[in-house]
């Protein structure tokens, strides 16, 4: 067999592929394009039957992120639905998107539903609830957060406990932090130290003992007030430092003295005289 004959027969198995693909589902261009078609996002009455009805927990994680994403999914009974499956669902993925998601919705009613997540089995949901909290602010969070800020097995659990405490300044809580000053991961010591300075107003170091002079009147004459931030902004992304003083207005400074409109140059414009002395 020939070289001619060779491409040929390639030809002809390629035109029988081509005619074979057509009748199975087109082109082969056609079936690239289908299999790198986006796929249409579900609709709200989609996302919301996923939420109540999803079979595995993706599908629930998925519809409870996409519901409570738009404001009128951080309304009732949305927020109820959470706290259910906060409680209740056998995924922690989930269990954990549901504290996230009571966080942003910011209603204080459902903080001890939050609180009871930091005593989940699953590091995970420990941490989504720790920083709900530093959203949802109440006392009975205090307590429970100084707890897991020291004891919790997760480095991340106890860094989150120690950034949400934050938002308490007492000296109970600046004990705890102090405490925590001591910790082993550096990212507990760093989120203690952030959240003393925050607290404080000051900057004294790593050091506990130099925080432990702090009084509680030095803590409430130096507590600075914390800026408002929207409540899905959960790393404090719009918190932005108070704008500076305005500069005091500079000494007025004499006029030039009048020249014609022709000067563009200023060439007739003279310096002003010195006042003449008076005669004697």
């Amino acid at each position: 067999m020939n070289c001619r004959a060779i491409v040929t027969a390639s030809l002809l198995a390629c035109l029988a592929g081509g005619s074979i693909g057509c009748e199975k589902g087109g082109s082969a261009m056609q079936r690239l394009g289908r299999a790198f078609r986006l796929e249409k996002k579900p609709g709200p009455e989609k996302q919301v039957s996923q939420l109540y009805l999803g079979k595995t927990g993706d599908e629930r994680r998925e519809a409870l992120v996409a519901v409570s994403s738009q404001d009128w999914g951080l309304q009732e009974p949305y927020p109820a639905k959470y706290a259910s499956m906060l409680k209740d669902d056998p995924d922690p993925s989930v269990r954990g998107a549901a504290a996230g998601a009571l966080g942003r919705s910011g209603q204080v009613k459902y903080l001890p539903d939050v609180v009871a997540g930091l005593e989940d089995e699953s590091a995970r949901v420990r941490w989504d609830s720790a920083a709900a909290l530093d959203i949802l602010i109440g006392p009975a969070a205090v307590d429970p957060l100084r707890k897991h800020a020291t004891e919790d097995t997760s480095t991340d659990v106890r860094a989150a406990c120690a950034k949400a405490l934050r938002n308490y300044r007492e000296k109970p809580v600046v004990r705890t932090l102090m405490r925590c000053l001591g910790d082993d991961a550096f990212a507990v010591r760093h989120r203690a130290h952030s959240s003393l300075a925050e607290m404080t107003g000051r900057d004294l170091g790593y050091d506990p003992e130099k925080w432990a002079e702090l009084s509680d009147e030095e803590l409430a004459a130096t507590r600075p007030a914390r800026p408002p931030r929207p409540r899905w902004d959960l790393l404090g992304l719009t918190n932005r430092r108070a704008p500076r003083p305005a500069p005091a207005p500079a000494a007025e400074t004499p006029k030039r003295p009048a020249r014609p409109w022709w000067d563009l140059l200023g060439v007739t414009a003279k310096k002003p005289q010195p006042p003449q002395q008076a005669s004697q």
